[in-house]
């Protein structure tokens, strides 16, 4: 066994010589090394259209995550919108309820002359404290309800919580159009982002569900590698490659559901496999090459015969 390695690799770093016939280096051969380089490369030429599909499904994707941003950038928009009224809200009703802590006091110190005068009982300035009260309070309300619609605009806006803006405009009320509602439903239907978004999800499901099936095609691969082997560090050796292809196809579904279920495709549904128990089918040879199995009951793999050529640098 030892003098078929060193035979070998003398062979191959073709250095054999008349001198290795010699009795005593056949009886004691001395130890060799071999240093060998090699670069391998692997190419895939078809694979049922499976990597076209998943670039698909890359550009759904992508045109679901514009949509899902557009729909975004509307979603803040209304937000300010929202925090931008809801301050001009707050400052009318301030406005208001300071009116009427004006006309509750005016009220108050009214009965408290006619109380004084005679014409009016004690029960009345009490009834006129009591409203001018309830709208202090009703004042001290809106004051507080402005101070956190301004802190509301300012979050929408991304800002600081205590920075504070003031709306040049004043709150006026509006006339909107006449509109139809089976065609403001129409309108929302071809505009909303979000249901692109999900008709652009739902395609890039429908393309996962491709790829999951293009994976059960057959699928052909090209190979190559060069290697040299020289006793001694550096390129002083004899060189060799190889040059092939290799067509595999699934006998069954057991492999590449498992494939599915460990992550190395696209999770989109839960596939639940039966157990069928097959057995792999037949393998014959033919002229060109051999057809051999890759692991129990899951793949096979068609590798034509390598063709190889020794050659020196």
């Amino acid at each position: 066994m030892i003098r078929c390695l060193f035979f070998g690799t003398k062979l191959r770093q073709q250095i054999f010589t008349v001198q290795d016939f010699a009795l005593n280096q056949l009886n004691k051969p001395t130890p060799i090394g071999n240093y060998a380089s090699r670069f391998f490369g692997q190419w895939s030429l078809f694979d049922s259209t499976q990597s076209w599909k998943a670039l698909d499904r890359a550009k759904y994707l992508i045109f679901a995550a514009s949509e899902q941003l557009q729909r975004t950038d509307q979603e803040l928009i209304y937000q300010t919108v929202q925090a931008y009224y809801a301050v001009l809200l707050a400052q009318k009703q301030v406005q208001v309820a300071e009116d009427a802590v004006k006309t509750v006091t005016a009220i108050e110190e009214q009965s408290h002359a006619r109380v004084e005068s005679g014409l009016a009982v004690d029960s009345d300035l009490l009834s006129a404290q009591v409203q001018a009260s309830a709208r202090q309070q009703e004042l001290i309300e809106r004051r507080n309800e402005l101070a956190l619609a301004r802190t509301r605009l300012a979050l929408a806006m991304g800002a600081a919580a205590d920075a504070l803006y003031q709306p040049r405009e004043a709150l006026e009320g509006w006339t909107l159009p006449a509109a139809d509602l089976n065609q403001l439903e129409k309108t929302a239907l071809e505009k909303r982002p979000d249901l692109k978004r999900s008709e652009w999800e739902r395609s890039a499901q429908d393309k996962s569900v491709g790829m999951a099936k293009a994976a059960f095609g057959p699928r052909l691969n090209a190979f190559g590698s060069w290697q040299e082997d020289s006793h001694s560090v550096g390129w002083t050796g004899a060189n060799n490659w190889v040059a092939g292809a290799e067509l595999q196809f699934t006998l069954s579904k057991r492999g590449v559901l498992r494939k599915l279920r460990d992550g190395a495709m696209p999770k989109i549904v839960d596939l639940k496999l039966g157990d069928h128990g097959r057995r792999p089918e037949t393998h014959q040879q033919t002229g060109a090459g051999t057809l051999q199995p890759r692991s129990a009951g899951s793949e096979a793999q068609w590798r034509p015969l390598p063709q190889v050529q020794n050659g020196g640098l």
